[in-house]
């Protein structure tokens, strides 16, 4: 009897308990519902800040590496090339009968690509490209006359180039305004031809390797008619001379190549471009490939790129050491 009695109240209890348990799940479930919905809430915000910091950790990556590809010409074509392997990623234009396109130059914070369309024998004219592809634009329509090393401003309002006229005339250093076509002559001694040139980020003056007496660094007003108008900025040092030059991103200093031909040294100068002061060196060329054919920074200012008188692309690594990028390539640029 006892035993029943204990058996019923054991009963009674666990029925309680039960129905504690059951009166208790809807809480229970409610509170792992908003838990859940909590989480569900949170986790699309954590994943979005996942990957924004992985983006910001490529970009910041980016930015601490070199270019990913830089812009040169081949077999007449202008090509994007990557600077990893060497390899062209794609053609920039297409090959023109009769003619080829050469000459491309980076502007527009590496965006643009302006270069020449050779059309014939002694005719030519300057266009524009997206880095990565698309419509060509022209800047300077054909005309007689051969043109070489455009260059476009900041800002994007001057283009400067050279115009070799076929009837063997003197060269001409060119300035034109792009929004109006007005074009003026900068009148350069000796046979007119200006070796490199780079505008100042405020696109205000030219720096420019020409010579007067010998190849040195000049600073140009972009709105003079004559060389005589600007001033000598940086004396090449005594036996030397100013090749190429560029400037290095937005700042205030041009990377100057200076070669000496009696002790056969050749290396790239950091120069302020208003004090014409040297403040360094960027690059130390080996003997073998001394007599670069151009050399060219990013648009950060930061990389610097040089292409010798073959076909070979170099960037500079620690201790202003060359090292070879590509070959197969002229005017590169990035």
């Amino acid at each position: 009897m006892q035993s029943k009695q204990t058996a019923r109240r054991l009963t009674a209890r666990g029925t309680k308990t039960a129905a504690r348990g059951n009166i208790m799940n809807p809480d229970h479930r409610a509170r792992r519902m908003i838990r859940l919905l909590v989480l569900a809430l949170a986790l699309p915000a954590l994943i979005v800040g996942t990957a924004a910091t992985a983006q910001a950790t490529a970009q910041h990556d980016s930015v601490a590496g070199q270019p990913a590809t830089f812009v040169a010409s081949r077999d007449g074509v202008v090509v994007l090339v990557s600077s990893t392997t060497g390899r062209v990623l794609r053609a920039l234009t297409t090959p023109q009968p009769g003619g080829r396109d050469s000459d491309p130059y980076l502007a527009d914070s590496g965006r643009t690509v302006v270069f020449v369309r050779g059309t014939g024998t002694c005719s030519s004219s300057i266009l524009a490209v997206p880095r990565w592809g698309g419509r060509t634009r022209v800047l300077v329509p054909g005309t007689t006359g051969m043109f070489s090393q455009p260059r476009l401003s900041r800002d994007g309002r001057l283009l400067a180039y050279q115009r070799h006229d076929c009837a063997a005339r003197p060269a001409g250093l060119m300035v034109r305004t792009l929004r109006t076509g007005a074009t003026h002559t900068i009148a350069v001694p000796g046979n007119g031809e200006a070796l490199s040139y780079t505008f100042t980020a405020n696109g205000r003056r030219l720096i420019t390797a020409l010579y007067v007496g010998t190849y040195q660094v000049w600073s140009i007003p972009v709105r003079a008619r004559s060389v005589a108008a600007g001033r000598l900025l940086h004396p090449a040092q005594a036996g030397c001379f100013a090749r190429h030059l560029t400037a290095i991103g937005p700042s205030r200093y041009v990377a100057v190549d200076q070669y000496c031909p009696t002790t056969g040294e050749e290396k790239v100068l950091k120069v302020d471009n208003r004090t014409g002061r040297r403040v360094g060196v960027l690059a130390l060329v080996p003997t073998s490939v001394v007599g670069l054919a151009g050399i060219d920074f990013d648009a950060t200012g930061r990389h610097l790129l040089l292409q010798d008188q073959g076909s070979t692309v170099y960037t500079v690594t620690h201790g202003a050491k060359m090292a070879p990028i590509a070959t197969g390539f002229q005017s590169a640029t990035w």
